[in-house]
């Protein structure tokens, strides 16, 4: 006697595991689903304990700096407001109370006001009064009282560097100006501040370009690679794809969009000096330009965002045409993005390299 088991219309899975074969598939795509939610999560957990210990540490915390000794100034010494101002922003100040944790100067009509900030060397602050080319009077912040010599903050010159000979100069995402912000996600990463740290409309353009236009085009988050620089280090291929897609989401999680923008600039590769590898903006800004990454122009902005695609290639000292170009189109995107004006860009890009 046979029985044939009759199964409602609506039983799709009764229906759909009739046959062995099928039986078999839903076992193996079952065992496939649970071992790749197992191996993830297991990834996860392993990640999540090596970004916290890194985080609490800070990610620089095996580095030194290096300082002069603190410039002092004496009632009666010969010098200009201007020459002030200059040591104090090579120091780190900034002329905005907001834009620098070292300090902040402010110049009179006859006096130049230093006033320190929570990292700076001394707390005391000072007035210091010029006339007629010399230092007549010098009167504390902290009591109002008179002072025959003032200390100056000591100015870094050995910066940060660490066993792997990587030179950084340490900034906050506050101390960097908006225009070398704007130059940045202009040209690595423009939804940095909208997305959750993976850009799809990004992977998207990547793909429509590599396929319809034959131009390679990278569609990394600046978190991606931040997670590649901070915890990877130089591996490359498909096997790193797990791990950096976990530290990432990670990365998003913990920190706030500024912070994840002030790990970057502090981190990225900026090329070489000499036997030195270069880290970051601060230092990059002092390397090749001189000058505190405050006092940055629209161009050397656009031009130190340009480098990160290729340190060496772009090179405005080895390679001064091609930094040029890239320059210029930082700037276009940027146009293209409605952070600078027309004018503003055909000021900027007629500019020459100047380093």
């Amino acid at each position: 006697m046979q029985f044939k088991l009759k199964l409602p219309k609506s039983a799709f899975l009764a229906r759909f595991i009739a046959t062995r074969t099928r039986r078999v598939a839903l076992g193996i795509f079952v065992f496939l689903s649970v071992s790749t939610l197992g191996t993830i999560s297991y990834f996860y957990h392993q990640y999540d304990s090596m970004i916290e210990e890194k985080l609490e540490a800070g990610p620089f915390a095996d580095t030194s700096l290096l300082y002069a000794a603190p410039h002092q100034v004496r009632v009666g010494d010969s010098i200009q407001a201007v020459e002030i101002a200059a040591y104090l922003r090579r120091a780190g100040y900034s002329e905005d109370s907001n834009r620098s944790r070292v300090g902040w100067y402010r110049i009179r009509a006859d006096a130049v006001e230093v006033n320190p900030g929570p990292d700076a060397f001394d707390p005391e602050g000072a007035v210091l009064k010029i006339e007629e080319g010399k230092l007549t009077d010098i009167t504390s912040l902290q009591d109002h009282a008179k002072r025959n010599r003032y200390m100056l903050e000591p100015e870094p010159i050995g910066n940060v560097f660490d066993k792997q000979r990587q030179k950084r100069r340490i900034v906050r995402f506050d101390e960097i100006p908006r225009v070398l912000v704007n130059a940045l996600i202009s040209a690595e990463d423009k939804n940095f501040f909208h997305h959750p740290g993976f850009d799809p409309f990004g992977i998207m353009r990547a793909v429509y370009r590599d396929v319809f236009e034959n131009r390679k085009e990278g569609a990394s988050t600046l978190t991606q690679q931040l997670a590649r620089t901070l915890f990877l280090g130089a591996d490359a291929g498909l096997k790193r794809k797990l791990p950096e897609t976990l530290i990432t989401v990670h990365l998003e999680q913990k920190l706030t969009k500024e912070q994840i923008f002030e790990y970057y600039a502090n981190s990225i590769d900026m090329g070489h000096q000499g036997s030195f590898w270069v880290r970051g903006f601060g230092q990059s800004a002092q390397v090749y330009f001189g000058k505190d990454i405050s006092q940055l122009t629209l161009p050397e902005s656009a031009l130190l965002a340009g480098m990160p695609k290729g340190p060496a290639l772009y090179d405005p000292f080895r390679h001064p045409d091609k930094a040029l170009v890239r320059r210029n189109l930082v700037l276009k995107a940027m146009l293209e993005n409605k952070y600078i004006t027309q004018q503003e860009f055909d000021d900027a890009s007629a500019v020459p390299i100047q380093v």
